[in-house]
């Protein structure tokens, strides 16, 4: 069975303050250069209750750093596909590295802390879980997942209404009008989308999740 609505409640809350976190971190002209679920913490805040935090800048680069390319480490189960061949990149695209491994954070956070990957067999194939083609595959994967772990029970659909997409520049977007499995759909798809310029920045992320 799924996470019942109020364990899942809380860890959508869990992304939340990653993303807003994240937001931040992007705004200050830096990159966190190693996002993955071993860096975040959890802590309980007296009025918010238990947070979740970003940690581990080891591996951090600031834009004054970055007025040259400059390379993005990152743990291997984690990096963009475009990190296979580019390793060297400017500011906004090392970012958009950041965008992909927060998409699979969230994965593992909705999956109580379990990898996204199958099994290791499938991540000791030679970066078998970022080749381009296998894009469809993996958010193929990421919606049987949401089906079937976090909401095993059929949920009304999104009304037709609200704008959910980036493009459209739209602001009122209200979380409570919305079908929790179709706003992480349509957060993480993007996130994970191979070509770099399709992710949703940090910050339209944070809008859509936090509301």
């Amino acid at each position: 069975g799924g996470n019942d609505l109020v364990g899942t409640k809380q860890l959508i809350s869990f992304c939340c303050d990653i993303a807003s976190g994240l937001e931040i971190i992007h705004k200050c002209r830096l990159v966190h250069g190693d996002m993955k679920l071993a860096n975040i913490l959890v802590s309980e805040d007296e009025s918010r209750g238990l947070i979740a935090k970003i940690s581990d800048f080891g591996c951090a680069r600031s834009g004054f750093e970055l007025e040259s390319k400059q390379a993005y480490y990152g743990t291997r189960n984690y990096l963009a596909p475009e990190l296979e061949s580019h390793r060297v990149l400017p500011l906004e695209d090392l970012q958009r590295c950041d965008v992909y491994a927060f998409g699979l954070c969230t994965w593992e956070i909705l999956n109580g802390g379990k990898p996204y990957y199958e099994n290791q067999e499938d991540l000791d194939r030679p970066n078998n879980h970022i080749i381009t083609k296998e894009y469809w595959q993996l958010v193929e994967r990421f919606d049987i997942f949401l089906q079937k772990e976090v909401f095993p029970d059929p949920l009304p659909r999104l009304r037709p209404d609200i704008a959910t997409s980036e493009m459209t520049g739209s602001s009122n977007i209200n979380q409570s009008d919305m079908d929790l499995k179709e706003t992480l759909g349509d957060i993480v798809h993007p996130c994970l989308h191979p070509i770099p310029y399709e992710r949703y920045s940090m910050e339209t992320i944070a809008h859509v999740l936090c509301q």
